[in-house]
């Protein structure tokens, strides 16, 4: 694993698979069976971040190179890729069929992923520095935290 604070390269999906990120690759982990197996490995740069949709069938990593990649873990094939962000993702948070994410060019980016034009939101000036957690609530209010020391809500 990455020696970054600021990393989240471990996440536990609701099918009780943990998705781990060691520098450039994603292995899965079926905690009921304990096989394990290669999910992907990035061309270029590290898995920054990683996290399950709710119902567990598909992975969101992003990555050193600011790109948000979606995977479908059952068929074990990308899905998409979205870029909107000047830095490495640092933070991501699902809400229904909303992704967002946070990134070192201190801005939140809303993607809508059953449409082409993916970016529907962005969120900027309220970080100084990389946004560094997101996270909602059930009903759809979103926590984001800095590494700049600020908790904002939205």
């Amino acid at each position: 694993m990455l020696d970054d604070f600021y990393s989240h390269p471990v996440d536990w999906s609701a099918r009780n698979v943990v998705a781990v990120a060691l520098s450039e690759s994603v292995f899965l982990f079926d905690a009921a069976s304990g096989r394990t197996e290669s999910l992907l490995s990035l061309p270029a740069g590290n898995v920054t971040t990683l996290r399950w949709t709710g119902e567990g069938s598909h992975l969101s990593v992003g990555s050193s190179a600011g790109e948000v990649q979606l995977w479908d873990v059952a068929a074990q094939r990308q899905l998409r890729s979205l870029r909107s962000h000047g830095g490495r993702i640092g933070a991501l948070a699902w809400h229904g069929h909303q992704l967002s994410s946070g990134s070192a060019d201190t801005e939140i980016h809303h993607h809508d992923v059953r449409v082409r034009d993916h970016l529907i939101g962005r969120l900027e000036g309220a970080h100084a520095d990389l946004v560094c957690g997101l996270d909602f609530s059930a009903d759809g209010v979103l926590a984001s935290g800095g590494n700049d020391n600020a908790v904002c809500i939205w």
